[in-house]
């Protein structure tokens, strides 16, 4: 019989917990592995896998997953056990996971990660001292992420809400700084190499964030001399000492150096992607989760192997990127008028459309102060730019030799009702807000909804594609 803590992980969940985790031929512990929902998961990613599973019906299922079942109670395991994993994945009970995620920290080897879920009321009542420890555990080692009531779905239901804690343990006795480059290192002419992002703009953040650290260091040890030499005549009713600190929870407190280095990090990736420029190449939407990303990088160490590991999943994951911009762009200009959608004969269903060659979108423009036409703040260039993005990915088009829709509208001082080209379209600008747009050319239509289509499940007939192709006398896009 099942106890009531048994909630096995929906595989969305569990995409969600190791996105960015490479997991090939790592040694992966479930300390709670129920039924083995995440188990299955690892195995496809070949991982090998260790499981620990207190239930004797579950404990089977799990040792049968595994590559090798631990022990039943997770709280009898010790660091000698698991001395060579690199990660502990888990979904512990939602009853006390305050003290399963302690526990594993505490016995993990250095160098590892662990990702647990945990009952979001666990983090924000902190009344015992156990989740207190979390709570410090996770600002000093680690983060939380909100994912919500995402059991109201699974294979057991509940509406608990869910939050994802990632710590990293450190190792001990390594050199942080190993692979570095001295900062006072010349950089040669010549090894500016061209790419996603230049060698020499990796290597000056990356030592611009070693150089801050290391002064950090030498800041905390003149901060510890100055304190010995005060403690002496620093008497009365209002004592102090000498240091760096922080705000927090209404006292302030020093800054530990753990804490320097992940909020310098964080800025550092930020960095990074400044650099990388990426809202020029996404919708605000996929720089969301992109976003996302850097959050979770913080704890990264932050080197150069590293930040060229996190360039190849950006390179590596631009085709699916590029097809969630089209999605966007295709259902934004559906979503608002009907007309908007081409329905071919045989295909008028809930889900068997095309966009139209022309559409019209609302509140995209704006009366300026002068009565010139302008874009709305609010949803204008975003909206217009976004699909501007998905079609130059779909042409082959360099999105920066582009004009924005914005410098478009403001230049020449446009007029209401008159026709305009733009980009891929036909504009027309109406007062009400309205923008109407015709497609340019047949084959760039038909190219943006052929991919759209596509991603979104939607069946194309091959004949009316075609049509167009011969019309155009343009080749198919390849993918």
């Amino acid at each position: 019989m099942f106890n009531k803590d048994f909630y096995p992980t929906p595989e969305w969940v569990i995409e969600q917990m190791i996105f960015d985790l490479d997991l090939s031929g790592k040694i992966v512990l479930e300390p709670s592995a129920g039924s083995g929902a995440i188990l299955d998961k690892l195995n496809q990613y070949n991982a090998r896998t260790l499981a620990c599973e207190k239930n004797k019906d579950l404990a089977s299922i799990a040792a049968n997953k595994a590559n090798e079942f631990v022990g039943s109670d997770f709280f009898n395991v010790t660091s000698q056990d698991i001395s060579h994993i690199d990660f502990m994945i888990m979904n512990p009970p939602f009853s006390n996971g305050e003290k399963h995620i302690i526990h594993a920290f505490d016995i993990a080897p250095g160098g590892c990660q662990i990702v647990s879920l945990c009952n979001t009321e666990t983090l924000h009542n902190r009344f015992s001292m156990y989740r207190k420890s979390l709570k410090s555990y996770i600002d000093e080692f680690g983060n939380s992420e909100y994912i919500g009531n995402v059991f109201t779905q699974a294979e057991r239901k509940t509406d608990v809400e869910v939050s994802i804690v990632r710590l990293w343990k450190l190792k001990s006795n390594e050199n942080e700084f190993e692979g570095y480059f001295d900062l006072e290192e010349k950089i040669e002419e010549g090894d500016n190499e061209e790419g996603i992002m230049s060698y020499n703009s990796v290597r000056e953040i990356v030592n611009r964030y070693v150089g801050a650290v290391k002064m950090f260091d030498e800041v905390m040890a003149y901060n510890k001399k100055i304190n010995n030499l005060i403690e002496p005549i620093n008497v009365g009713d209002h004592p102090f000492q000498f240091g760096c600190y922080r705000s927090g929870d209404n006292v302030m407190r020093k800054i530990t150096r753990n804490e320097f280095k992940r909020k310098l990090q964080r800025s550092a990736w930020e960095g990074v992607f400044r650099k990388l420029d990426m809202d020029k190449y996404v919708t605000s939407s996929v720089m969301e989760d992109i976003n996302k990303f850097v959050e979770k990088q913080q704890n990264v160490p932050f080197t150069m192997k590293n930040v060229y590991k996190m360039l190849e999943i950006i390179i590596g994951t631009h085709g699916e990127r590029m097809e969630k911009i089209i999605v966007q762009a295709f259902d934004e200009i559906t979503k608002h008028h009907h007309d908007n959608r081409y329905y071919k004969e045989g295909w008028k269903t809930n889900d068997q459309y095309r966009v139209g060659k022309k559409f019209i979108l609302p509140n995209i423009i704006t009366i300026g102060f002068r009565g010139q036409i302008d874009t709305n703040w609010i949803r204008g260039r975003d909206t217009m730019n976004d699909i501007h993005k998905a079609l130059c990915y779909v042409t082959g088009t360099n999105f920066n030799k582009t004009e924005s829709f914005h410098d478009f509208v403001r230049k020449d001082r446009r007029e209401f009702g008159e026709l305009y080209e733009w980009g891929f379209f036909k504009i027309r600008c109406y007062k009400k807000g309205t923008i109407h747009c015709t497609f340019k050319d047949e084959w760039t239509w038909d190219e943006f909804n052929k991919v759209a289509c596509k991603a979104k499940g939607f069946h194309l007939a091959e004949k009316y594609t075609s049509d167009y192709r011969k019309k155009s006398n343009k080749p198919e896009r390849s993918n």
